[in-house]
C-alpha cells in the first residue's frame, strides 16, 4: 500500500465527505453559470445542499447493514445501530432525523423513493418497516416499544413491550 492510500485510510468518513463536497462545489461555482444575481445565488444554495445531502448519505450509508443506490441523509443526523439498518434505491433523509435501535433489537427497514422529513425519530427496538414510494412529515416520532408499569417488583427497564410497526407502500 503506498503512502497516499494509507493516509486516505486514516481521514475519517466525515473528513472524506467534507474534502468530496468542497470540491465538487468548488468545480460548480468556478463554473461559468448562464444566471446572474440572486438567482444565482438561490441555484447555488440549492445545489450546495443537494450535493451535500448526496456526498453525506454516500459516506454514512457504509455502516449500514444493507443500503440502496444514491441515498440522501441530511445534517445531523443520528443513527444508533446502523448494522441494523435497511435503505432502499432513493430514500432521503432530512435534516436532523434520529434513527435508534439496541444492539439486539429488530432492524429497521425503509423501502425505495422514501422521504422521512426533518427533525423526525423513529425507533427500531421492536422493528420498524416502512414500504416504499412513502413520504414522512417533519417531527413525526415512530415508536416500537412501550413501557408497562404493572409490576411494581420489577424495573421499568425490564417491562418494556415491544411490537413491530408496518407502514405499507404507497
Amino acid at each position: 500500500m503506498n503512502e497516499d492510500a494509507y493516509l486516505w485510510e486514516k481521514i475519517s468518513s466525515k473528513t472524506k465527505s467534507r474534502f468530496v463536497f468542497w470540491l465538487v462545489r468548488s468545480v460548480i461555482k468556478s463554473s461559468s453559470l448562464p444566471l446572474v444575481g440572486s438567482a444565482n445565488r438561490f441555484l447555488s444554495r440549492r445545489i450546495d445542499y443537494h450535493l451535500f445531502t448526496f456526498v453525506n448519505g454516500m459516506a454514512i450509508s457504509k455502516s449500514f447493514q444493507k443500503c440502496g443506490s444514491f441515498p440522501r441523509i441530511g445534517e445531523g443526523c443520528i443513527m444508533l445501530h446502523p448494522e441494523k439498518l435497511k435503505l432502499g434505491n432513493f430514500v432521503t433523509l432530512g435534516n436532523y432525523v434520529t434513527m435508534y435501535n439496541e444492539s439486539k433489537g429488530n432492524e429497521i427497514k425503509i423501502g425505495d423513493n422514501t422521504h422521512i422529513g426533518d427533525f423526525t425519530l423513529i425507533s427500531g427496538v421492536g422493528g420498524v418497516e416502512i414500504g416504499s414510494n412513502v413520504a414522512i412529515s417533519s417531527g413525526v416520532k415512530i415508536y416500537s416499544h412501550s413501557n408497562d408499569y404493572k409490576d411494581e417488583n420489577k424495573l421499568i427497564v425490564d417491562q418494556v413491550k415491544k411490537g413491530k410497526i408496518s407502514i405499507g407502500n404507497n
